[in-house]
């Protein structure tokens, strides 16, 4: 079965009704609904992949031009978006303005390989480096200010969000650059705050999206569950650690819709925060969004002021069991959780 781990066969399919169902996990559908739950995609989106994968054109009705203009905006935000990661990443890996950032991140025990795949970057002490360069391919500064990368001053001049700063690309389900958080790299910056990130735009909001979950989606719905982090080196840590099913918001406080965008993929949640007062108050308040979601949510309470990155660094998480204890909040479809 896709969907849930097992040692025996459980799936099977009917060729009678074209559909699908799992004796172990009970998952059931078609060829529509089982494309949505591993790759995340809503119907729409869903009969759209099928038809071309199988070369039958799926009809619409024509835009009216202002959704003709709308849909133009978004795909030109996203091409400045994925312009600006690729800026960001090549000068993490060359420049060597960025060799503090290297140096850093080695510290923090992130490895090339990831650095690499999660395509983290760094944006140079300069107002205006990005800007010239994304001028020089083509993209005008109103395009920089929409995607919410450059910001205008009170006298007009347009210049970048981040300067001298780790970057982490922030990506959409279809591995689409749409926004970015940002580390100082020096005392000055981190008056602005330690981390910053993206404003909201056309193609981010904050609310409903999760850093990490473009590479978590196969291992989400393989081991059918989702790790909730705080942090984005929380995912980058348990991401190294074997750990790929964890995501983490974008600075904001879990959402409803940040718990809905992903229970098509798993209804088992573990809220893996920080073991400080404030992880604690951080769990227990998200205990009413998994009650209203029904889906199964799980507290993984950590030692006392430490957090995932922490932990796993230490060498521990994966004996967790046996580490820490587990506070087993079973929530879905009940008033209150129950304490194991």
């Amino acid at each position: 079965c896709p969907f849930h781990q097992e040692k025996s066969p459980s799936f099977t399919v009917t060729p009678e009704t074209n559909r699908y169902y799992c004796f172990g996990c009970n998952a059931n559908g078609d060829c529509y609904s089982i494309l949505m739950h591993l790759e995340g995609l809503g119907f729409g989106e869903a009969v759209r992949e099928l038809g071309r994968r199988v070369g039958v054109k799926v009809e619409s009705r024509d835009q009216t031009p202002e959704e003709r203009a709308r849909a133009k905006t978004r795909a030109t935000l996203y091409d400045v978006c994925a312009a600006a990661e690729g800026w960001f990443h090549s000068n993490l890996m060359t420049s060597p303005e960025a060799s503090g950032a290297r140096d850093y991140l080695k510290s923090r025990g992130i490895t090339e390989a990831t650095i690499r795949e999660c395509r983290l970057g760094f944006a140079p002490d300069s107002f205006q480096a990005m800007t010239s360069h994304l001028h020089n391919q083509g993209y005008s500064e109103k395009m920089m200010v929409d995607a919410a990368i450059a910001r205008r001053s009170d006298n007009g001049r347009t210049y970048s969000a981040f300067r001298n700063r780790l970057i982490f690309p922030i990506f959409d389900r279809r591995k689409r650059a749409i926004a970015f958080g940002a580390r100082a790299m020096s005392p000055e910056e981190e008056k602005r705050g330690k981390y910053i990130n993206s404003s909201a735009s056309p193609i981010y909001n904050k609310s409903a999206t999760l850093y990490g979950l473009s590479w978590a989606r196969p291992d989400i719905t393989k081991k059918n569950r989702v790790l909730l982090v705080e942090g984005y080196f929380d995912v980058l840590a348990l991401y190294q650690g074997g750990f790929k099913e964890a995501v983490a918001t974008c600075g904001t406080a879990l959402t409803e819709r940040h718990i809905q965008s992903i229970r098509s993929l798993s209804q088992r949640f573990y809220a893996l925060f920080d073991g400080d007062r404030a992880g604690i108050e951080a769990a227990e308040k998200s205990l009413p969004k998994f009650i209203q979601a029904e889906v199964e949510a799980l507290n993984v309470s950590l030692p006392d002021k430490m957090d995932p990155d922490d932990f796993i660094n230490k060498g521990v998480l994966a004996d967790v069991c046996s580490r820490i204890v587990l506070k087993c909040l079973w929530v879905a479809n009940r008033t209150r959780p129950d304490i194991v």
